[in-house]
């Protein structure tokens, strides 16, 4: 857990151990039994304050039958080191952002942004494990709150991805997320590859073209200091006028093969024509010959 709420104040577990004299009393009111859960819901809210060479800082009760938080960590307290670079990165812009934040019933939402125009955005972690009653569960108690909602899918990142042919987790991102877009971050934390498809088919007697040179799916790297909202979405900086590049490229490829077969068409119809041409022209002449 990051947070903790001693003497009224809200502690951030990371914050505390920036200073190794304000950690000692905070670490001395944890004996004391002095630290309490942020949840006024929570029904054993007594702290304590946990940090080593191994893991990094953090907060968990002394009576680890808190259920809604024993569920959160149980499925993402992995990515705890991976929230707080994303908290840490979306601070460093300015962004007003909150980390584990109870905003749903028995559900800690990772990173809570509020924006200045009173939006509110819930970012959530995906896997490959999240599934379909999680994540449909999830866009409606936050749709009855009125909150958006951006997903990151924490996974290693592909060159590309089939979307008839990935997880859920992913299809989803790709159908129904905000700008029907994937953003996969890796377990590093630090690198970002955001996907997307054209939403143009191209075919040719009923059979769709597949150009090798343009995919469907077009595919951006970049790393987490490039994720940023534009536009109330979240995306990597500048993607999206790469996408729209990207598409119109592809779509200018696929006239060029068009034209080219058109053209291609067009020649052995003057071929063939000459052909013809050139039969009837011998036929006369032998005619003539008679």
């Amino acid at each position: 857990m990051e947070h903790a709420i001693w003497k009224g104040e809200e502690l951030t577990a990371f914050e505390v151990a920036e200073d190794y004299f304000y950690e000692k009393k905070v670490r001395e009111a944890s004996y004391r039994g002095e630290l309490r859960c942020p949840d006024p819901e929570c029904g054993n809210p007594i702290l304590k304050y946990c940090h080593g060479e191994i893991r990094e800082p953090y907060f968990a009760h002394r009576d680890m039958t808190e259920r809604d938080y024993l569920e959160y960590e149980k499925s993402s307290g992995m990515f705890r080191e991976i929230r707080r670079k994303l908290y840490e990165h979306f601070a460093g812009l300015d962004y007003p952002v909150a980390i584990e934040v109870k905003v749903l019933a028995h559900h800690y939402t990772p990173l809570l942004f509020t924006w200045e125009d009173g939006r509110k955005t819930a970012l959530e972690l995906g896997t490959k494990s999240t599934n379909v009653r999680e994540i449909e569960a999830l866009r409606r108690e936050y749709k009855e709150k009125g909150f958006e909602v951006a997903w990151i899918v924490v996974d290693e990142p592909a060159r590309s991805v089939a979307e008839d042919h990935t997880y859920f987790m992913k299809r989803f991102c790709l159908n129904e997320a905000s700008g029907n877009s994937l953003i996969v971050l890796g377990y590093d934390g630090n690198r970002v590859t955001q996907y997307r498809e054209d939403p143009n088919r191209y075919y040719e007697n009923e059979k769709e073209l597949i150009f090798r040179e343009y995919p469907r799916m077009f595919v951006n790297e970049a790393h987490r200091s490039e994720l940023c909202f534009e536009n109330g979405r979240l995306t990597t900086r500048g993607f999206e006028e790469q996408f729209v590049a990207y598409v119109e490229s592809r779509r200018r490829h696929a006239l060029g093969i068009f034209e080219e077969e058109m053209q291609e068409e067009d020649e052995e119809e003057e071929r063939r024509a000459a052909e013809r041409r050139e039969y009837f022209r011998r036929m006369e002449e032998q005619r003539k010959r008679k």
